[in-house]
């Protein structure tokens, strides 16, 4: 696959616009996006989905063998959409 941003100048512009972007890349190396967020008596806890598509032009940027082997994650259908 190819590094993250490299698709579109739109995807590499909303990575690096800090502290607004809602994309991260986790040590592991996959590319998550924040989709929500609620606030609760202790703290903002936030939910974040790995993606496998670029959300501005459509290329696939992982997929979901690989960040299942990235992730350890045994059900990666649960945590990939």
């Amino acid at each position: 696959m190819q590094k993250f941003g490299s698709c579109c100048k739109d995807l590499y512009e909303a990575m690096i616009v800090p502290p607004q972007t809602f994309f991260r890349i986790e040590e592991n190396e996959v590319l998550y996006l924040t989709i929500g967020y609620t606030q609760t008596d202790e703290c903002v806890g936030w939910l974040d989905q790995a993606i496998i598509f670029c959300p501005f032009c459509g290329v696939q940027i992982q997929d979901r063998e690989e960040i299942k082997n990235k992730s350890h994650v045994d059900n990666v259908s649960d945590a990939v959409s």
